[in-house]
């Protein structure tokens, strides 16, 4: 009675929206354990189970100190071509996260349920927060690729592979090193957005003379990233996959997807 007459009080329900014992009753495709940050300090252990419910795949996750469960369903239909595999932190320890991205953003919903006062429950169900909430974290990188190899039957799309090349060389790369690296390939980048933008507007005329002070700062800018790039030359192998990176992602632009996060994992400049 008492816990009734407080869940009405504090506006939160008697028992979590989420319960870690319905995914044994669905066919388990991974489980995967991985200490997680818990709060403002230490860590904690978060459990991972990616479920087969016969017309989707359901993402279950349980934080074992601070009892946070989480659901999160999806469809079937993943979009291989988003479903990078891109480090989470810098470590130590290494961890890593594989996006399971969608085709149909729509079928995507999210639910949380959070302990509070009293053994009652918050509890949160959203359908509108897109793929980027849809990870699954792990210590082992190779783990996270014998997954995303199982969920797309072998079928890694070739770009992909390529851009998490780059990242993975770059981010072994010494910290002044890394730096010119991404100047180097700001600058590729920066290179076919011109020649996109001229392509497509060949006659833009001079700047105005209300853009000028802005145009300068931004040449400025840009001049002083050419200089780092300069200042220690990528290896070919290195520059031959950021050529073909800013090849495919300047032909086949990612489509803008709320929720989604930013258009490029980030990659680890600590």
């Amino acid at each position: 009675m008492f816990r009734k007459l407080m869940s009405r009080l504090l506006g939160a329900d008697l028992e979590p929206a989420v319960s870690w014992s319905e995914c044994e009753s669905m066919k388990i495709v991974a489980r995967i354990s991985v200490e997680v940050p818990r709060g403002y300090s230490g860590k904690e252990t978060m459990e991972q189970a990616l479920c087969d419910s016969g017309d989707g795949y359901v993402l279950f996750t349980r934080r074992i100190s601070s009892e946070i469960l989480s659901r999160v369903s999806i469809g079937k239909q993943l979009n291989g071509r988003e479903m990078r595999l891109a480090e989470g932190g810098p470590g130590p320890p290494p961890s890593y996260r594989l996006q399971l991205s969608l085709l149909d953003v729509a079928t995507v919903k999210y639910e949380l349920a959070r302990p509070t006062w009293f053994r009652l429950w918050c509890n949160e169900s959203h359908t509108d927060v897109g793929p980027g909430s849809c990870f699954i974290h792990s210590a082992d990188r190779e783990v996270l690729k014998d997954l995303r190899h199982k969920l797309l039957e072998g079928k890694i799309p070739e770009a992909l592979q390529t851009e998490e090349e780059m990242w993975q060389r770059m981010d072994s790369l010494s910290g002044q090193d890394r730096r010119a690296a991404v100047a180097a390939l700001a600058m590729q980048s920066l290179g076919a957005v011109d020649r996109a933008f001229h392509d497509a507007h060949p006659d833009a005329g001079p700047v105005p003379e209300g853009l000028k002070p802005l145009f300068d700062r931004v040449q400025n800018r840009i001049q002083e990233v050419n200089r780092t790039a300069a200042s220690q030359p990528v290896a070919p192998a290195l520059a031959d996959l950021m050529q073909r990176f800013v090849a495919d992602a300047t032909t086949n632009p990612r489509p803008y997807c709320p929720g989604a996060g930013s258009d490029l994992p980030p990659p680890n400049l600590h």
